[in-house]
């Protein structure tokens, strides 16, 4: 488990949740702008996606992107064949907002660079039994969520599994008020660490993770990774699931929210919220 730190490093780092504020007009611009699809050629155009199981007996069932199912052809089987429509801004290069369901119940959130990858994504696909009997969850940590001011103002809702009043902290999330996305981290037993897994009662969720280096020699690195508030994850803890989780191939831990579904469900309408509306 990290320091306290690890919660203030990832509230630092909630600058990536953002909303970006409009570029200032060009003072070359013309005064009458063209429709997107005059001035760009490419608004419209079809960027193709490979999706592949890396075991053919594993079909891929559905790609979505920020939960809007996109057009595939050959869904049903191993590989499946994505279209991805361009806009004014073309087609994002990041897998921001995309996630794959396969055939053995395997939901996974990527993180890659598609357009360095040459449009092509394969889907790890084995799942690890969760061991009989599953991981005790430690009876000391709990869920709770409080509100911390930024400076400049503005606010940033904050969600920790830990011991409170202690450095013992197992899981943390982060969101600003009304983004509809939240920063979910967890404690990495090496830099090398990639990968998340959370074992629900009908599904894995699997998450790419981006690391995060230590900020000291006291604490260890964590890895993270973007969710909008309509992920499975969320709707798993507000119930009160218990979740084996693990990184990589390591050993499986409890994350336990059967007594902090009223904290999360707090985290999560604040996320939600209108920033003028949401209180501390």
């Amino acid at each position: 488990m990290a320091a306290a730190g690890a919660a203030l490093a990832l509230l630092v780092a909630l600058a990536g949740c953002q909303k970006k504020p409009a570029a200032a007009p060009s003072a070359e611009a013309p005064k009458i702008q063209a429709t997107a699809e005059a001035d760009n050629p490419n608004v419209g155009q079809i960027q193709v996606l490979t999706v592949r199981s890396d075991d053919p007996a594993v079909f891929i069932t559905g790609v979505f992107r920020d939960g809007v199912a996109l057009p595939a052809d050959g869904l049903g089987a191993a590989e499946a064949k994505v279209k991805i429509t361009a806009d004014e801004d073309g087609v994002p290069c990041d897998s921001e907002g995309f996630e794959v369901r396969a055939s053995n119940a395997v939901v996974f959130r990527p993180l890659v660079n598609l357009c360095e990858a040459k449009w092509s994504l394969t889907v790890p696909t084995r799942k690890a039994p969760v061991p009989s009997p599953a991981p005790a969850a430690d009876e000391d940590l709990v869920w709770t969520t409080s509100s911390v001011d930024q400076e400049g103002g503005g606010k940033i809702q904050s969600l920790v599994y830990g011991v409170p009043e202690t450095d013992a902290i197992a899981l943390t999330a982060a969101c600003q008020p009304g983004i509809q996305r939240a920063k979910f981290s967890v404690n990495l037993p090496t830099d090398k660490a990639r990968r998340l897994d959370i074992a629900a009662p009908d599904r894995v969720l699997r998450y790419d993770l981006k690391v995060v280096p230590a900020p000291s020699e006291e604490q260890g690195p964590t890895g993270e990774v973007e969710l909008p508030t309509t992920d499975g994850l969320w709707a798993l803890l507000r119930r009160g699931a218990r979740l084996p989780y693990r990184i990589d191939d390591g050993p499986f831990r409890m994350a336990d929210a059967t007594l902090g579904a009223e904290a999360i469900t707090r985290f999560i309408e604040v996320c939600n919220r209108d920033p003028a509306a949401a209180g501390a």
